[in-house]
């Protein structure tokens, strides 16, 4: 229900804006005083808006000019970039295995301490039988 009110106040706010614009336009048109008073939030974000575009705008030329650099490279320092990337990509591979192998490690000492505990053994079984199959489902072999 949440993403309907949402939808809904998003709604509202753009149907009031709509109507302080027209009711903007046609203060303007008629001359009534109130049309330069203070800017109001509506216009101030709208301003904000145009200033973060105008900001992207001009920055697209760079972000392309810096896309176009690598193909200037001479080819060993795209070979160079190209194998210290797959280096740092080997690293994470092995870092993440490393973790893997310790998380893995970790767990089975966890366990054989929860095995050797009373306390935790009890609680083991009686996870296990909440676990598993009802007594009254289970088959057993003298059952049969």
């Amino acid at each position: 229900m949440g993403l309907l009110e949402d939808l809904k106040n998003l709604y509202n706010e753009a149907q009031d804006e709509v109507a302080q614009r027209a009711k903007r336009a046609a203060q303007d048109q008629q001359g009534l005083p109130g049309a330069g008073g203070p800017p109001s939030i509506d216009e101030l974000r709208e301003r904000l808006r145009q200033q973060a575009r105008r900001a992207n705008a001009q920055a697209r030329p760079a972000k392309a000019a810096a896309a176009e650099a690598p193909a200037e490279q001479p080819a060993a320092q795209r070979h160079a970039a190209r194998a210290a990337e797959r280096h740092a990509a080997e690293r994470a591979a092995e870092k993440e295995e490393a973790r893997v192998k310790a998380a893995t490690a970790s767990g089975h000492a966890r366990l054989a301490r929860l095995m050797h505990q009373p306390r935790t053994l009890r609680d083991l079984v009686i996870l296990k039988e909440l676990l598993d199959r009802p007594l009254a489902l289970r088959r057993f072999p003298h059952q049969r």
